[in-house]
């Protein structure tokens, strides 16, 4: 990096609706990349009440890695 240089941070996310088959939670995982370079990523099971639906499990991911 270098000083003046624009940063960029891009996120790509997922999540799988009901994918554990004991609890029936959505897992979801997010990579995130500053400038083309991964810095973080991570993956879990979703805290709380299972998602109703694949878009909540994915808003959920969503709200998650912001």
């Amino acid at each position: 990096w270098k000083l003046g240089q624009k940063l960029r941070a891009t996120v790509y996310v997922d999540a799988g609706h009901g994918s554990c088959p004991d609890t029936r939670r959505s897992r979801d995982g997010f990579f995130l990349f500053l400038n083309g370079d991964p810095i973080d990523f991570g993956c879990q099971l979703q805290h709380g009440a299972p998602a109703q639906s694949s878009s909540a499990a994915e808003y959920r991911a969503i709200t998650k890695a912001c």
